[in-house]
Formats: C-alpha cells, structure tokens, sequence
C-alpha cells in the first residue's frame, strides 16, 4: 500500500520538461577541459575560457 502512495506523490511532483522550458547542460568542470588539448579524428582542439559582455537579445544561463 505505502509503496503505491510513494508512486503516486512522486509522479505529483515530478519534473516536466516540453520543448526549450527546461533545459540540461552536461559538460565536464571547466578545470578538467581548460588549456588542455583534445584530438578527434585528425585535428587538434584546445579549449580556453572567454568572457564576453552579456547580450540583451541572448538567454543566459546560470552556470
């Protein structure tokens, strides 16, 4: 019985997700990708963090 109450108020206040109002980022901590050099296939990548000004027309994200 208590199992099918669990079952019940978790599905009450679950997460919905449809289209772009929510949205998951998965992404590596920036000190584990930044300054270090990745290769795929051929070509060399390295990645560097670049602060740039906020734009109006742009959604941010809290990071």
């Amino acid at each position: 019985m208590s199992a099918i109450l669990g079952f019940g108020l978790a599905s009450m206040f679950r997460i919905v997700c449809r289209e772009r109002n929510c949205m998951i980022f998965k992404a590596p901590p920036l000190d584990d990708i930044e300054n270090k050099t990745f290769k795929e296939g051929d070509k060399c990548y390295q990645y560097k963090i670049k602060k740039t000004k906020c734009k109006p027309d742009v959604e941010s994200v809290t990071v």
